[in-house]
């Protein structure tokens, strides 16, 4: 049977608002590429070349093609598009999963935690991939040019429908599960840090400075955004509606990627810059020699001017022996005639009396 007029428009209400979402969604991720372009710049086409690098580009560009290819239609080009689009999101998807476990191996290295819960990480993460792949080769893409738009049928059994929507539940608790962790583990690590911090009289290193700078806040952003695509996805089937929220949320957790590693990897162009500049407080943070990992284990910048430091504070990676350099520089700081050290201390590195930083 024809559809009536009525749902003709209302069929064309509906495309031309999912339209209008699409274009949304792409100019925000246009306006997130434009504006830190040059931080890209600085940080990797400036700098050696590292899987840290290829991880950063690969996020940020190809974050850009799926809400692009969703604006485009034709009768020999759905199929192939809807394929692109499901490699795309399968590939993004990786790497927003392998961040997060990175991050943790960095933080954590030299300890279990280190080698144990970054694969549990990832594979939590990574879980949509699988689901991604079912649902591509189940589903068929065909061009409507009633509507001049493409559809997508799914051809399973109801049987196959229920466990794939079963799938799609436990695509997202397991990611939920992935954050969850990640955001535990980050929580762990940032009070050690904020006891040593107090131990040290470190007015600086408050609890809201240190997760800002760990990325407890990165960690709990994608959690809830993998908590709001859970709750559209039972809304949209129990509604039988479609839920414009979707295409934000998708592309939501590989702009938060790219943004977290690029300020993790501008880090080192801060330092350098307060090599030559005089600061009055550093903060205490975690940073570890991660190799390969180039910034993975380093701390958010959020102003603060840090310096490299040598040796090790017991195990996990604390860099800096506090305790022996405080005295050393106490002593360095009488022999200058200073009147002492300011209690504000971070990474190991001290400010004397007199504002001048004294380095590990």
């Amino acid at each position: 049977m024809d559809p009536s007029s009525d749902e003709i428009m209302q069929i064309l209400q509906l495309i031309r608002t999912g339209g209008y979402v699409g274009y949304s969604v792409m100019c925000i991720v246009l306006y997130e590429l434009v504006i830190t372009i040059n931080q890209e710049i600085e940080v990797v086409w400036k700098r050696n070349f590292t899987i840290a690098s290829l991880l950063l580009l690969s996020t940020r560009w190809l974050m850009i093609v799926n809400p692009i290819v969703g604006n485009f239609s034709g009768e020999t080009i759905c199929r192939p598009l809807y394929t692109l689009t499901i490699v795309v999101y399968a590939v993004i998807t990786f790497m927003v999963s392998l961040f997060p476990a990175l991050r943790i191996y960095a933080i954590w290295k030299g300890t279990k935690v280190g080698l144990v819960f970054p694969p549990i990480i990832f594979a939590l993460g990574a879980v949509a991939i699988g689901t991604n792949i079912f649902g591509l080769t189940r589903s068929t893409v065909m061009y409507d040019p009633l509507f001049d738009t493409c559809v997508q049928a799914s051809s399973v059994s109801p049987h196959v429908s229920t466990i794939a929507r079963r799938l799609l539940y436990l695509t997202r608790l397991s990611a939920i599960a992935a954050n969850v962790l990640a955001l535990a583990l980050t929580w762990i690590r940032s009070f050690r840090y904020l006891q040593q911090a107090h131990q040290l009289q470190d007015g600086g290193s408050s609890l809201t400075m240190i997760l800002l700078r760990d990325g407890t806040t990165y960690f709990g952003a994608l959690l809830v955004i993998d908590i709001l695509q859970l709750v559209t996805f039972t809304a949209a089937s129990n509604l039988s509606m479609p839920t414009y929220v979707v295409p934000f949320l998708d592309s939501l957790p590989a702009l938060l990627t790219q943004r977290f590693m690029l300020n993790l990897r501008q880090l080192r162009g801060t330092r350098d810059a307060a090599d030559t500049a005089p600061a009055s407080r550093l903060t205490l943070s975690f940073r570890t020699p991660t190799g390969f990992l180039g910034n993975a284990g380093e701390d958010l910048d959020y102003g603060s001017y840090e310096e490299e430091e040598d040796g090790t504070l017991g195990g996990g990676g604390y860099q800096g022996s506090i305790r022996r350099s405080r005295s050393r520089l106490d002593g360095e700081a009488k022999a200058a005639g200073a009147d002492g050290l300011e209690a504000g201390c971070s990474n190991g590195d001290f400010v004397s009396a007199s504002g001048h930083v004294l380095a590990i």
